[in-house]
């Protein structure tokens, strides 16, 4: 039954233990400057195929960019063992066509929301010194940027959480469980 329903056809939602093979498919579309971004140098396919299952590890949260029901687009939110005051580590991945379009920024945002909500204080992008794309991103949350051993790493203070954050967190998991659905 096809309801015609003026919906967007992305959505951006939670990624959980389901989506494994979506994520791997995902990371081999990419690329290969794609790969170089994302995993700061070269990778082969047997090296994707282990990181997508080491991504849904209990500490690490991921976000999916959905274009017509296939991910386009992830985010990952690797947060430090309990009881460690380490920044939280984000890492990107959008397929070459789907960059420069606001992907990123839909991620980065549902990511910030879900790193205050459990209390991260900050959360770190790194990054090659090449990737200007990235650093731009990290720049519009706010990141301050140095350079470490050959990488750029760009820090984003966290606030605190709040009701706001709370409910939009709450609210961008409906919306996108619904857009899933709709889809």
């Amino acid at each position: 039954m096809d309801l015609n329903l003026p919906f967007h056809t992305h959505y951006v939602r939670k990624l959980g233990p389901g989506d494994v093979e979506a994520f791997k498919a995902h990371l081999l579309r990419l690329d290969a400057e794609s790969r170089r971004d994302r995993f700061n140098g070269g990778t082969d396919d047997a090296f994707i195929e282990r990181y997508a299952i080491r991504s849904f590890e209990p500490r690490t949260t991921g976000f999916g960019w959905f274009e017509d029901g296939v991910l386009r687009g992830a985010a990952e939110l690797h947060r430090a063992p309990e009881g460690k005051d380490e920044p939280a580590e984000a890492a990107f991945s959008v397929e070459r066509e789907f960059q420069r379009n606001g992907v990123g920024t839909s991620l980065l945002r549902r990511l910030i929301h879900y790193a205050q909500n459990r209390g991260v204080k900050q959360v770190q992008v790194m990054t090659s010194p090449q990737n200007m794309a990235m650093q731009a991103l990290a720049r519009k949350f706010g990141a301050k940027m140095a350079y470490v051993y050959g990488e750029t790493v760009g820090t984003i203070d966290a606030a605190p959480a709040s009701t706001l954050t709370m409910m939009l967190e709450a609210f961008e998991d409906v919306q996108g469980f619904v857009s899933s659905i709709l889809s």
